[in-house]
C-alpha cells in the first residue's frame, strides 16, 4: 500500500483531441476520492514532449511534479505499447508511484470497431437450418 498524498490521473496522449505529443494531467489537492466522486474539479495540466507545462499556475502540482507525472505516463505507454490512462500518487515523502495503467479507450487506434448488441450466434444457427 502507498501512503498516498495527492493521487490523481494522467493520460500519455490527449484523450479528447487525440494529440499524441501532449500528456494531460488532472490533479486535485489531497486524496483523489473527491475527484472521482465529482465533488471537486481538477486542475488540468498539459505537458508537451519538450517538458513545457501549461496550467501549472496556482494548481496543486509544481511544473517539476507535472513533468515527472508526464514522464511516468510516457514510460507506461512505452512499456505497454499504446497510449495509457494512468492513476498515480505522490507518497508522503514525495516519491511518485504508478497505481494503475490501462489503454486510453477514446483514441482511434487505426482499427475498425463495431459495437452491436444483436445475438449473432442465434442468427448464425438459424441461417444453418434453412
Amino acid at each position: 500500500m502507498v501512503d498516498a498524498w495527492q493521487p490523481s490521473v494522467a493520460f500519455s496522449a490527449d484523450p479528447v483531441g487525440g494529440e499524441r505529443g501532449i500528456c494531460v494531467i488532472s490533479a486535485v489537492r489531497g486524496l483523489g476520492e473527491k475527484l472521482v466522486s465529482g465533488e471537486v474539479n481538477a486542475s488540468d495540466y498539459r505537458v508537451d514532449q519538450r517538458g513545457d507545462v501549461d496550467g501549472a499556475e496556482g494548481g496543486p502540482l509544481s511544473a517539476e511534479q507535472a513533468q515527472a507525472v508526464a514522464g511516468l505516463a510516457r514510460a507506461a505507454e512505452a512499456a505497454l505499447g499504446a497510449p495509457q490512462d494512468i492513476e498515480w500518487a505522490f507518497d508522503q515523502g514525495g516519491k511518485l508511484h504508478l497505481l494503475q495503467s490501462r489503454p486510453i479507450t477514446t483514441l482511434d487506434h487505426g482499427e475498425l470497431r463495431i459495437w452491436d448488441n444483436s445475438n449473432i450466434a442465434k442468427a448464425t444457427a438459424a441461417s444453418r437450418c434453412r
